[in-house]
C-alpha cells in the first residue's frame, strides 16, 4: 500500500489532470456558442429561410452534431471526473 504522503500526491495530481480536461471542455464550449452566435444571423438567411437541400442538410449536420458530441463529452467527463474524484479521495487517510 502507498504512503499517505504518495495517496495525496496522486491525489493532488490526478484533480490537476481533472481539472485541466474540464477547463478545456468549457473553454470549447464557449467557443461554440460564440461562433453559433456571430454566424445566426447569416445561417437564419441563408439556410433556415432557404429550401431545403443536400448542401443545407450537410451544412447543418456539420454544424450541430459537433456541438451534440462536445456537449455529451463534457457531461460525460464531468461524471466520470466527479467519480474518480470521490473514489480516490476515499482512500485517502483523513
Amino acid at each position: 500500500m502507498a504512503s499517505p504522503s504518495a495517496a495525496i500526491a496522486e491525489a493532488e495530481q490526478l484533480y490537476e489532470s481533472v481539472f485541466a480536461q474540464n477547463n478545456c471542455g468549457i473553454a470549447a464550449a464557449v467557443l461554440f456558442l460564440y461562433d453559433n452566435l456571430l454566424n445566426l444571423d447569416r445561417e437564419i438567411q441563408f439556410i433556415w429561410a432557404s429550401p431545403k437541400n443536400a448542401a443545407s442538410l450537410l451544412y447543418l449536420y456539420n454544424r450541430y452534431i459537433p456541438v451534440l458530441w462536445s456537449c455529451l463529452g463534457q457531461a460525460l467527463i464531468s461524471s466520470v471526473s466527479q467519480t474518480l474524484r470521490s473514489s480516490r479521495l476515499d482512500g485517502l487517510p483523513h
